[in-house]
């Protein structure tokens, strides 16, 4: 598959090679030869994936968003590759969202990471600013193998979500960065949440779906029920009110009376909700998620396979042909099978 990509180009973020804008949407494809899966829009940068678990970047990287070790090849106008920076094998990645200048990636062993603009701390990294994190860099607390299981990711203007299904008992979302309006659903007193927070979600199943607009935020959980919580001045929260902001997770009652929200997408205002029959999976690989709002993409819009990018790899026909082991710091191997997301530890030998 390509990416297709059309609108405002000004930071080469239509992955083209130039500057012009595009009316009409043009095709983007992997150096690599690799088919492109799914992709990301930030404000004015792009994030694809390949088949192949490789990882491409292009537009504006002044933040250092892009990942590429530096801000001075800004903007970067055609695909270039950050494999070197997750030693690919090690650290496949297969899920990505971009906020407005940082990016996060999800690993095929539920890790995190994450680089970029930090003013807001939404790089989880356990401080608040500190200059531009040039390299994607593991979230403490999210990025131990086997430990939480991160197994879908969000990515507002300038917060993170991070959904952890059933794997930790009680817990079913993580958030960090910015919660000046209440958008991790926490209580900071509207100061900025440096490290990933447990966010209370009031269900009696499992949180499995998340989306993060600019300043409000949504999950979903086993049984369809959507919760909304932060921004909500134009009543993109469905609540039937509008107010500054709303604190914690709240159930949204709509017009589908009984029938499952199986995906939400937010904007910068507005919101929207798929209603049907049934939840996608939960598994790593199946999992579909919004991850980043259409219009955090500003004016650019990116199409992968024929749909609208969803920053998740698609359901795959077969069970994928790898799993990798590594060595961590504890002297034990763990080894992870991307198409379960299911991981064991032993002893190591070495």
């Amino acid at each position: 598959g390509k990416a297709y990509f059309m609108g405002d180009n000004t930071w080469g973020q239509l992955c083209q090679g130039d500057f012009a804008q595009r009316t009409q949407a043009v095709a983007a494809s992997l150096p690599n030869g690799a088919d492109v899966v799914s992709a990301a829009a930030g404000h004015n940068h792009s994030i694809l994936l390949g088949d192949d678990y490789s990882v491409w970047v292009c537009g504006r990287n002044t933040n250092g968003q892009l990942g590429i070790g530096t801000t001075a090849n800004s903007p970067t106008l055609l695909p270039a590759s950050i494999d070197t920076r997750f030693q690919p094998g090690s650290h496949p990645i297969y899920q990505a969202a971009a906020g407005a200048s940082f990016s996060v990636f999800l690993s095929a062993f539920l890790e995190v990471f994450t680089c970029g603009d930090n003013t807001f701390s939404q790089l989880g990294l356990g401080f608040r600013g500190g200059g531009p994190i040039l390299v994607p860099t593991p979230v403490p607390g999210l990025s131990e193998a086997g430990v939480i299981g991160v197994q879908a990711i969000a990515a507002g203007e300038r917060h993170v979500l991070a959904v952890v299904g059933d794997n930790a008992p009680s817990v079913f979302a993580y958030g960090f960065g910015d919660n000046s309006f209440s958008q991790l659903g926490v209580e900071s007193g509207g100061a900025s949440v440096v490290s990933p927070t447990v966010i209370p979600v009031p269900t009696a199943g499992v949180v499995q779906m998340a989306a993060a607009g600019s300043y409000h935020s949504f999950f979903i959980d086993d049984a369809g029920v959507l919760f909304a919580f932060g921004a909500n001045s134009h009543g993109q929260l469905g609540l039937g009110f509008t107010s500054t902001s709303v604190a914690t997770p709240t159930p949204v009652s709509g017009p589908w009376a009984t029938l499952p929200v199986v995906s939400a997408s937010a904007g910068a205002e507005t919101s929207s909700v798929v209603i049907g029959a049934r939840l996608p999976s939960l598994d790593p690989i199946q999992m579909v998620t919004t991850a980043a709002p259409a219009t955090q993409a500003a004016a650019t819009t990116l199409l992968v396979n024929g749909g609208l990018s969803t920053a998740a790899r698609p359901v795959t026909s077969g069970p994928i042909e790898f799993a990798t082991t590594r060595t961590t710091s504890t002297g034990t191997t763990s080894t992870s099978t991307p198409s379960t997301g299911t991981s064991s530890t032993g002893t190591s030998s070495s």
